[in-house]
């Protein structure tokens, strides 16, 4: 989790307040920063996933893998062609929300009651940072690839991009699904739910 907090905290969100050119031509934004921020992005990408497959395996957490793989491929093909990093750093809102769906799971590992005030409180900031932090600047990355001009691309990831962010949208409604029904639709409060598992 503290590998996380850096990266979404200050990549992300510093990013949006301090270069409100990135949200006006995302497209064409670039500084090195940015470049670095994507490459320490995808490395914890890289990370959990040697993490998932050695620990868990690749059935129990597919829907996390093609996320992760999605991702990687994403911020590679941006690094790579230096191009949509305005798009890149909107991407990594998402781990703000990241940081509560994990300190969730480790609540329910450490027996935490889903009646307990604490978890209570936490829930909903589970629910507000998955909805403010994730499922907003996803959406903002589906229309912004979709709608925008990608011409110092190769034609196959002009073709590829618009499609990835709609599928990581995908899944991240999912897990959120998971997560709502689990924490606030479930009559069953004893059970320990893991939102990222099938």
């Amino acid at each position: 989790m503290a590998l996380q907090l850096w990266p979404a905290w200050t990549r992300g969100f510093h990013f949006l307040v301090s270069h409100p050119e990135l949200l006006l031509q995302p497209h064409v934004y670039y500084t090195e920063i940015a470049e670095i921020s994507v490459a320490i992005g995808t490395g914890y990408f890289l990370y959990d996933t040697w993490d998932i497959l050695r620990n868990t395996g690749i059935f129990k957490k597919w829907t996390v893998l093609l996320h992760h793989v999605i991702v990687a491929l994403s911020y590679y093909v941006m690094s790579t062609w230096k191009a949509e990093m305005g798009i890149a750093i909107i991407s990594l809102l998402p781990e703000i929300s990241a940081i509560f769906l994990h300190s969730r799971q480790v609540l329910l590992i450490y027996g935490f009651s889903k009646d307990s005030a604490f978890y209570r409180v936490h829930r909903v900031f589970n629910l507000l940072t998955g909805i403010s932090c994730r499922l907003v600047p996803i959406v903002c990355a589906c229309y912004l690839t979709a709608t925008g001009n990608h011409p110092e691309l190769h034609s196959f990831f002009v073709l590829l991009l618009p499609l990835m962010p709609p599928v990581i949208l995908a899944i991240n409604c999912t897990m959120l699904w998971r997560l709502l029904h689990s924490d606030f639709l479930s009559t069953k409060t004893h059970k320990v739910d893991f939102i990222m598992e099938n």
